[in-house]
């Protein structure tokens, strides 16, 4: 089926002219009493619509052609008012043909143009989503995910677990190393959190040295495992920095039953990470 198809948009002409020489043929046994000159217009129209604009000309003056052969052979003779129906249906045919050309074409600009909006319109729509310096979801993309999970765990009378990240003395990266390696740093930092958590959960970079992750169906003692996981593998990255005094806190936000407002989590995941900062420059865990 496609094949066929393929041929006839690639060769119209194969379907298009012996169309149009049927048609005249019965135009010339149906004589005068019967006048078949609009149904020239459907091999016309089919030309025109798959092929170029001069087979789309072509196909209309056969179809005059014929036509005008068919009404001499039925009159034996050509009379003023054959040659002006002959002239009028050539103008008709011609004009058919190259509006019904046209019209494609437009059309496939307008398909090209439509793709090409929507392409962009994704693309807009993941950058609005995309930290551009890490590639990790951003913060709306974050706050956007958790909203409708903070909806499937209140239907599904589930937990709900999220990590709030910040990065222990980042400023002295760039002090010591530089801005570039800064950026390079957190660049990193987001691959190792990735790599550390599960491939369901979401790993998200929420602004400057902070990163959020919402841990999918995990226990609560399973969460407090991954936060050290976390902790650890930032320590052994930080050995590459020996000038700085990298680190990272992470607070654990755990809900039996969560709050409406996806806010809400984000700020108590906020708070517990600030307390665990606290506590480690302090000495106190």
């Amino acid at each position: 089926m496609c094949h066929h198809e393929s041929l006839l948009k690639r060769y119209p002409v194969i379907l298009g002219v012996p169309a149009v020489l049927l048609i005249g043929w019965f135009d010339y046994i149906s004589g005068q009493e019967i006048g078949l000159s609009l149904f020239y217009l459907i091999p016309i129209g089919l030309v025109a619509w798959l092929a170029s604009s001069w087979q789309a000309v072509a196909c209309a003056l056969l179809a005059g052609g014929c036509w005008l052969t068919a009404d001499y052979l039925s009159l034996r003779h050509f009379s003023t008012t054959v040659l002006w129906n002959a002239f009028t249906l050539f103008f008709i045919y011609i004009a058919a043909a190259y509006l019904v050309n046209h019209l494609r074409r437009d059309r496939d600009d307008l398909q090209i143009l439509n793709n090409e909006l929507e392409h962009a319109f994704k693309r807009e729509a993941e950058l609005a989503r995309t930290d551009v310096l890490t590639g990790l979801p951003n913060s709306r993309a974050f706050l956007e995910v958790l909203g409708r999970e903070v909806a499937r765990a209140r239907r599904e009378l589930r937990g709900l677990c999220m990590l709030f990240l910040d990065l222990d003395d980042f400023k002295s990266i760039n002090d010591h190393y530089g801005h570039a390696e800064g950026d390079e740093v957190l660049t990193k930092i987001g691959t190792l959190v990735r790599d550390v958590v599960r491939g369901g959960d979401v790993v998200a970079r929420m602004g400057g040295d902070e990163f959020g992750v919402l841990l999918w169906h995990v226990p609560r003692a399973e969460a407090a495992h991954i936060a050290e996981r976390l902790t650890a593998r930032v320590a052994e990255f930080a050995t590459q920095y020996p000038k700085a005094r990298l680190g990272v806190s992470v607070g654990i936000a755990w809900f039996d039953d969560p709050p409406d407002n996806p806010d809400e989590i984000l700020r108590a995941a906020d708070r517990e990470m600030y307390e665990e900062k606290t506590a480690r420059k302090s000495d106190v865990r």
